[in-house]
């Protein structure tokens, strides 16, 4: 057994592990809907100690398979990191409308992590 490793930067919410969101997002998943109409979570699944909700700006590739991708640049703006956590949180109300005030209730911030799945 291999384990994949990938740097992320997000624009959005790191969160305590909760089960109820895990077991709707798995629902989600079931329904088949499509992707695009999805949000992107990012789950902390080996050891459920992490949720990441928002927007992904930079994923380094997986070192498991090959050299990561060292850098890249993101040309943001405060416009656009509103735009993006509205538009996010909008489409989350659709897939997980019992969560949304729980996510609506916590500060976005950039968050890096190293990420083991």
């Amino acid at each position: 057994m291999g384990i994949n490793v990938h740097v992320y930067s997000y624009w959005g919410v790191r969160t305590e592990w909760n089960e109820a969101v895990s077991n709707r997002i798995e629902e989600v998943y079931d329904m088949k809907i499509d992707p695009a109409d999805d949000v992107d979570i990012l789950t902390d699944s080996m050891s459920c100690e992490y949720m990441v909700f928002g927007v992904e700006l930079y994923d380094s590739g997986d070192s498991r398979w090959g050299e990561m991708y060292n850098s890249n640049e993101v040309d943001i703006t405060q416009d656009k990191l509103d735009q993006m956590r509205f538009d996010y949180m909008e489409q989350f109300k659709r897939q997980y409308p019992d969560y949304y005030e729980w996510l609506a209730a916590k500060p976005w911030r950039l968050v890096n992590l190293v990420h083991y799945s």
